[in-house]
């Protein structure tokens, strides 16, 4: 599996490496020798544009295998054009590109939610790629010191009504980090809450014993992270650095834009405000940039401290379900509360 992040400044010598020696491989042989000799000075050798990327003005971001660097795409200042897209290739055909791009397209709609199209310029080589990935052409192709090329948009949509779906992105508030699962949350984890009866009493998972069965757990959470419409943090604890439960998505109603909200905090952590504190948090994730319409929970109706966290962040008592769950209780009735984004707003 690879990791995919953005590179930082120690890493752009090697990334623009890359880029220079997939360029010559893949890309040069369609190029003029003055085409050959432009991309070596307006990009891999531009001094302005290095510092750029080394600053972060212009980020990359690349896949690791490993330590190791096995594709790149990069962008220019105004984040709104791409300039770089290689992977070496002992690694082509394995949906690296098509990875870093989804991770860098969900990267930029957590950063500017209004983003509504991004363009490149495309070699004859890579035209391919990326009709496949949604660019479409906006002119024949062009040539213009050498270089060959075809200007390319794609246009993100959204339509009325939809979520723009950004995957678990992390989120802070004054005593929290909302962040993605590690595997070396897997002690935390098993000691803070899920090992702990009184914690999962009103769950449906009963509580786990042993480690390693724990890290399993996690893995299956890293392992969804790369699909955008997945939402599972875990609640770290800035006091102590420690991971002291988890909040969810557990269920999203596309047909309905409805997301159901789950959350499990450790004993220890109980009547302290922090799990209606990291709920009030996803709820501002969910509306104000995910863009849902309604945000949903449930709880067993002989658990009302979980609904009293409801009411603190806004959501409305709407019903009891008789006999309507099953948790470690055996059947229960349940009581569901909601919030929609026209109340978070007035």
């Amino acid at each position: 599996m690879y990791h995919i992040r953005k590179i930082n400044k120690n890493e752009v010598k090697t990334a623009l490496d890359l880029a220079l020696e997939v360029f010559m491989q893949f890309e040069a042989p369609d190029y003029t020798l003055e085409g050959v000799e432009t991309f070596r000075r307006d990009v891999v050798e531009n001094q302005e544009f290095i510092n750029n990327c080394e600053k972060g003005i212009c980020p990359i971001y690349a896949a690791f295998d490993g330590e190791k660097i096995v594709g790149i795409i990069g962008l220019k200042e105004n984040k709104t054009h791409i300039n770089l897209v290689f992977t070496k290739k002992e690694y082509h055909h394995q949906g690296i590109a098509t990875a870093i791009w989804n991770f860098l397209l969900n990267d930029l709609l957590s950063e500017n939610p209004d983003l509504t199209e991004i363009t490149l310029n495309s070699s004859p080589y890579g035209k391919g790629f990326y009709l496949h990935i949604g660019f479409i052409p906006l002119t024949g192709e062009q040539e213009i010191n050498g270089i060959k090329f075809t200007p390319m948009k794609y246009i993100i949509k959204k339509q009325d009504g939809r979520p723009s779906h950004l995957g678990t992105q992390a989120l802070e508030t004054e005593r929290l980090i909302l962040r993605k699962f590690q595997i070396s949350d897997a002690q935390n984890m098993f000691d803070n809450w899920a090992s702990n009866p009184n914690v999962t009493k009103y769950l449906i998972w009963q509580p786990y014993k042993n480690v390693d069965d724990v890290k399993t757990y996690i893995q299956s959470c890293i392992d969804n992270y790369k699909n955008p419409d997945y939402y599972y943090w875990v609640i770290e604890y800035r006091e102590n650095r420690q991971a002291i439960g988890t909040i969810s998505v557990v269920d999203f109603k596309d047909s309905i834009n409805c997301a159901l909200i789950g959350y499990c905090i450790g004993e220890d952590y109980w009547h302290k405000g922090i799990t209606t504190e990291a709920f009030k948090r996803v709820i501002q994730f969910l509306f104000e940039k995910v863009g849902v319409n309604r945000i949903e929970s449930t709880h067993d109706v002989n658990n009302p401290n979980s609904g009293k966290v409801m009411e603190k962040c806004g959501l409305k008592y709407e019903g009891t379900l008789r006999q309507a769950g099953v948790s470690n209780q055996g059947m229960i009735d349940v009581v569901i509360r909601s919030i929609l984004k026209s109340e978070y707003e007035s």
